[in-house]
């Protein structure tokens, strides 16, 4: 079974996963892109979701942890039109970003990227491979 990105279930995939099946998920976790936030202004949830958390949850649900990974590499941001580009794409970075809203923080983040020529934010990925027991 695969999933991606999004939050789990992990008493509900334990359900549906045959006996001896396979979980591959890969997931964006909470510290993603905060640094954004931040720069913006905008709120940064206080929900945690990682590693330790995804997969506490699963063994909880009766599976086992094969492999389990968690990464921070950098995104980098050369101009402002990319910064805005990205948050109208994942819009669950700033739920409620719009260039208008976010004017004075925008033109503000742009000096600074013209300033320091770029903004690098830590992206948050992991992936965790699990089995049911047979």
């Amino acid at each position: 079974m695969l999933n991606r990105h999004g939050r789990f279930d992990a008493a509900g995939l334990s359900r549906v996963l045959a006996d001896g099946g396979i979980l591959l998920t890969q997931q964006v976790g909470s510290d993603d892109c905060v640094e954004l936030n931040r720069a913006l202004g905008a709120r940064v949830s206080d929900q945690r979701w990682n590693l330790d958390v995804a997969t506490e949850a699963l063994t909880a649900a009766g599976l086992r942890v094969i492999d389990a990974r968690e990464e921070r590499p950098l995104l980098r941001f050369h101009d402002i039109g990319a910064v805005v580009y990205q948050l109208r794409m994942v819009p669950w970075q700033i739920k409620d970003f719009t260039v208008e809203r976010y004017d004075a923080a925008l033109r503000r983040l742009h000096a600074r990227i013209e300033a320091e020529g770029s903004l690098a934010v830590r992206t948050h990925r992991f992936l965790v491979r699990a089995a049911k027991p047979a």
